[in-house]
């Protein structure tokens, strides 16, 4: 199964540089530096040239002070020594893999710088793509934090904005209340009034003590008593749908912070399920990641793109092999008693071709890539007969003496 090839952001990618020996002490300024001042890799050999730079504080004494018949020193401002140091490395697959466990500690420390300047995700080891998928993986979780922060925010600044408006629409409606039930309560005690004059069983005393008059008065009091209870009842109501009013808006106002409050609710519980699939896939993606391939195994019994292969170990392998133009279809098959030495030495220099049959192709390819141009198949074999009969059968197969690379029909 063929290796994935991941790719990440710059973003995620610059995170996760962190040159320089780790300072346990922030305060200390007098501490050595280094930085990576250049870096120049060989695809082919796979070779890498690593140039640092050690910047080494010093204070220099600029004066002496005497204070109790004792000389003190006066150091000047904090100044650098810079050395340049050169680091050579051979980049393969293997060693990619083991940089973290590197017996160089700058290498150890600009491991991550060291990948970055590849500028190839082909060759992320797999330490660093876990880095990078952590990296990635904590960016999309800080991002669905911030979005909760904003929409918190937000639902806060409403819910404050309405609760002065909730108090004072709570403070009108005390007072209509209490307005109402003084209303209410002057209603009622009319009424009675009124009552008790219509069903008064000492009317006819009244009548008699005042000579009658209070037979004619009787009607006017009855009379100015209904508008007053008219009035106060008029009054009862306008204050009724005042109250009405006032508790549709506080009504109205806390339904409108309770609605922000599920809804921030709602929204947080949709982040926190995000939050664990950004998790979950991260664990599945970490899960999936596999090394870059170390040794020939048998893998190659399928096409591999010699890209691939030149950074494997050279493990000596007897047997025949297929390279194939991918650009044109036409292939070369031969045999070796070291199958890997014979293509990435004699007929290979890491992708370029030593070997003149291959140059007119290469050098004419129209690929943006070329190094991706050749792919190789290997097939292991035992024996002098069956390493001539594979190989005449391989020739057979791509037609290759016909209308590819091979000179000959193969080995009889």
């Amino acid at each position: 199964m063929a290796r994935r090839k991941y790719s990440f952001s710059n973003s995620i990618i610059e995170s996760l540089f962190g040159g320089g020996i780790p300072d346990d002490n922030k305060q200390n300024n007098l501490r050595v530096r280094y930085s990576l001042s250049r870096f120049s890799f060989n695809p082919d050999t796979k070779k890498a040239k690593i140039h640092f730079i050690q910047r080494t504080p010093y204070q220099a004494i600029e004066r002496y002070v005497t204070r109790n018949y004792v000389k003190h020193p006066i150091y000047g401002p904090v100044q650098y020594r810079e050395k340049k140091i050169e680091k050579s490395i051979k980049l393969t697959n293997e060693v990619l893999e083991e940089l973290p466990n590197n017996s160089e500690e700058l290498i150890r420390m600009f491991r991550f710088n060291i990948i970055e300047h590849l500028h190839d995700p082909d060759l992320y080891p797999s330490w660093f793509i876990i880095a990078a998928l952590e990296k990635e993986r904590d960016a999309a979780i800080k991002e669905i934090e911030l979005e909760e922060e904003k929409r918190t925010s937000k639902c806060n600044q409403h819910i404050e904005s309405i609760a002065p408006k909730i108090d004072e629409a709570k403070a009108n409606l005390s007072k209509t209340y209490k307005r109402l039930a003084r209303k209410k309560k002057k209603q009622q005690k009319l009424e009675r009034k009124h009552k008790k004059i219509e069903q008064a069983h000492h009317q006819k005393l009244k009548m008699a003590l005042t000579l009658g008059i209070y037979h004619f008065l009787k009607p006017s009091i009855m009379k100015r008593l209904d508008k007053k209870i008219e009035k106060v009842s008029g009054e009862v109501e306008k204050i009724t749908q005042e109250k009405d009013k006032e508790l549709d808006l506080v009504n109205s106002l806390e339904k409108s912070r309770s609605d922000q409050l599920a809804k921030l609710e709602s929204f947080i519980k949709a982040k926190e399920k995000e939050k664990i699939q950004v998790r979950e896939k991260c664990r599945n993606d970490i899960g999936g990641v596999t090394p870059l391939p170390t040794t020939v195994d048998d893998s190659l019994k399928e096409f591999m793109s010699l890209k691939k292969l030149t950074g494997m170990e050279h493990e000596k392998i007897i047997g025949c092999y297929v390279i194939r133009n991918v650009e044109n279809g036409r292939c070369y098959c031969g045999q070796s008693k070291d199958v890997m030495k014979r293509i990435t030495r004699q007929h290979f220099c890491g992708t370029k071709p030593n070997n003149i049959i291959f140059a007119e192709d290469y050098y004419n390819s129209q690929l943006p890539d070329k190094s991706l141009l050749f792919e190789v198949r290997i097939i292991e074999c035992f024996t002098k007969d069956e390493l001539d009969r594979t190989e005449k059968m391989l020739i057979e197969k791509y037609d290759s003496f016909a209308n590819g690379y091979n000179g000959t029909s193969g080995n009889t």
